[in-house]
């Protein structure tokens, strides 16, 4: 679907003191780009400039989105496209002593993939409520198990840095990890790929979506909790999920964070007592996050909307893979804070 791409002209007034301009009027509008499937970026639009007028304008740039969700401006372009996406970009132009002001709009378009039709389909599914009871554990690589031990359906790596003697159990809930008073952290790190046999291609062939469900935590002065996914089994670079900052007592500040930065706090003084991370990989790079408060259900992955882009602070300084077979999904707490995670799935978009 394109847009057709154009020019608007708000009438001329008079500059203060009663002196006169010719109306301000606007460049044509850029060509539309339509854009081969599998593109993630635009070119620099080239936008003209008007004319008449006091002959000084400032811009602004607005981006719409009619078809996907997360592009965003940069550079000039438009990034973070995907397929199928179609966007409009207006610029407008003020005059900077008359007032008068006048848009044009051009749209960017990415094609459909080819090639059939695509359906997401389930890779892994834990449900940590219901495996058997087991830690604490303070160190080492440790397996979850069912059916009194029968079944390993996963392994975590246990670590703690600093002075801290927290630890990792599966208890009723989940998998709890329990910091205590200090100044280290205590990691519990999912090893997703074991459990998936994941390499560079499972990341660079196909769009990936992890959802976890968190439970029963609580983050305590001076102390926060992290929850995400990290190409390492402690807290460090590559490292991309949920942000939660002690604010006052029974509250927390959530945030993005990726490798050792947090977005802008998103909610402020959140009591939540569950919620789902939805966390997109694209290419092997983070993507794209969402969290719903107040439950611990999935969504359908197609359902999986609104999706947001969250900023620099959570994109990747490189456009190289991060991820391939050193996939983890990693809770880490600090002080006396704790968290548990009582279901991860994890799906891949393929043909069908």
């Amino acid at each position: 679907m394109l847009i057709p791409s154009a020019s608007t002209v708000i009438p001329a007034v008079s500059a203060g003191g009663g002196s006169e301009y010719d109306p301000l009027v606007p460049p044509s509008a850029p060509a539309a780009q339509a854009l081969a499937s599998g593109s993630t970026s635009s070119a620099a639009i080239s936008w003209g400039s008007p004319t008449g007028g006091s002959g000084s304008t400032t811009t602004a740039d607005v981006l719409t989105q009619d078809v996907g969700t997360g592009a965003s401006l940069s550079g000039g372009a438009v990034i973070g496209l995907e397929d199928g996406d179609v966007v409009r970009v207006r610029r407008t132009w003020t005059d900077s002593t008359t007032g008068q002001t006048v848009s044009a709009t051009t749209t960017v378009s990415v094609a459909a993939a080819a090639g059939g039709a695509y359906d997401w389909v389930t890779k892994a599914d834990l449900d940590l409520s219901a495996a058997d009871l087991a830690g604490p554990w303070s160190t080492g690589t440790n397996n979850i198990t069912t059916g009194s031990g029968a079944t390993t359906i996963a392994t975590v790596t246990v670590t703690r840095s600093g002075s801290t003697s927290g630890n990792v159990q599966v208890t009723a809930d989940g998998l709890t990890t329990t910091g205590v008073a200090g100044t280290g952290n205590v990691n519990a790190a999912i090893n997703l790929d074991t459990l998936l046999s994941t390499d560079d291609a499972f990341f660079s062939s196909g769009d990936v979506l992890v959802q976890v469900a968190i439970t029963g935590f609580s983050v305590s002065t001076a102390g926060y909790l992290l929850i995400g996914v990290s190409p390492l089994t402690i807290q460090g670079a590559g490292f991309v999920g949920l942000f939660l900052n002690h604010a006052s007592a029974g509250t927390a500040d959530l945030s993005w964070y990726y490798d050792a930065t947090s977005s802008a706090v998103f909610t402020a003084g959140s009591s939540m007592t569950s919620c789902v991370v939805d966390l997109r990989i694209m290419h092997g790079r983070f993507a794209r996050a969402r969290v719903t408060t107040g439950t611990t259900t999935f969504d359908d992955p197609a359902d999986v909307t609104s999706m947001s882009h969250p900023g620099s602070a959570l994109q990747s300084a490189s456009s190289s893979q991060v991820f391939g077979s050193n996939f983890n999904l990693l809770c880490s707490v600090k002080h006396t804070c704790a968290g548990t995670i009582s279901r991860v799935r994890v799906s891949r978009l393929e043909a069908v």
